[in-house]
Parts: structure tokens; sequence; C-alpha cells
């Protein structure tokens, strides 16, 4: 249970970095990639690691 606590709550980190990662491109000047679309997998990836960490410490409750 401990292993897939540390696999959910890395997945979850590693979700929140991405997300930091396309809100800093999307900050970047330029054309392409459309920064609409950059916003968008933040988003995305953002929810996903906020989800992931609910569920882990979740779990992590029960233990």
């Amino acid at each position: 249970m401990v292993k897939v606590m540390y696999v959910i709550f890395t997945l979850g980190a590693l979700c929140l970095a991405g997300m930091l990662y396309f809100l800093g491109q999307s900050r970047q000047p330029g054309v392409y990639p459309p920064k609409q679309h950059m916003k968008k997998r933040a988003l995305k990836l953002g929810l996903a690691g906020a989800v992931l960490f609910f569920i882990g410490f979740i779990i992590q409750s029960f233990k």
C-alpha cells in the first residue's frame, strides 16, 4: 500500500510540475504554439495533479 501511495504522490507531483511548465510556456512571447492550447494543457495537468493528491491523501488517511 505504501508503494501505491508513493506512485500516486509522484504522479501528482509530476502533473503539477507539468502544469507549471506549460503555464511558463504560455507566458513566453511568440505565436506558436497557441497560448490557449498551452493554458488548456496546464489546466488539465493541474486538475489531474490535484485529483491524484486528493486520492493519495484519502488512501493515506485509511492507513
